[in-house]
């Protein structure tokens, strides 16, 4: 047997192409084509979603590590330095835009009782009080203020974790307390 009779064996072995067949395999290639684009398109969304909670969430933490920073140098410092505060406003410049309203108030109120420790501790500096009592009523003052900031360490952890959940990353903040609403099963 030469090559040319393997090449005709070959070839009657194989089956006639059938029109029909062909007609089917045309016409779901273009619905497989664009149920296949669907899924790209589909993954790529959920790909950015994913990238923009992930750099939500590094943005979020960088403030909340600032506010840490804060929180220790009005603490373990006798006389802090305006320069914690000014790193401090740096970072959290952003802040409206990542957090609702009542982590804004608590920055207020952060940002506020360290200036009033930095205010008694630059009186106290500098022997500015008028007299021994002004100097121990300040002095207690910035020994209140500073027990709150302790507390704060662990307070700010309640404050903060809804925005750190990546479950809900990205959700808005009006309807963060709605979507955990949600989430929760009716009794």
């Amino acid at each position: 047997m030469n090559a040319q009779e393997v090449i005709h064996v070959v070839v009657d072995a194989m089956p006639a192409t059938d029109a029909a067949w062909l007609e089917l395999l045309s016409a779901l290639s273009t619905p497989t084509i664009a149920a296949l684009g669907i899924w790209i398109a589909f993954q790529q969304l959920r790909i950015k979603r994913n990238q923009f909670r992930s750099d939500l969430m590094e943005k979020r933490i960088a403030i909340l590590s600032a506010i840490r920073d804060l929180l220790l140098a009005a603490i373990k410092d006798r006389h802090p330095d305006l320069s914690d505060l000014d790193k401090f406003d740096a970072v959290t410049v952003d802040a409206p835009f990542l957090f609702g309203t009542e982590v804004m108030s608590y920055l207020d109120t952060l940002r506020n009782n360290y200036m009033a420790i930095w205010h008694i501790s630059e009186q106290d500096k500098d022997n500015d009080f008028k007299n021994p009592q002004e100097r121990l009523v300040g002095l207690e003052k910035r020994r209140e203020f500073r027990e709150w900031m302790r507390k704060q360490v662990l307070a700010s952890r309640a404050i903060f974790m809804p925005y750190l959940d990546l479950t809900t990353a990205g959700v808005e903040p009006g309807k963060l307390q709605q979507a955990k609403q949600e989430d929760k099963p009716n009794k």
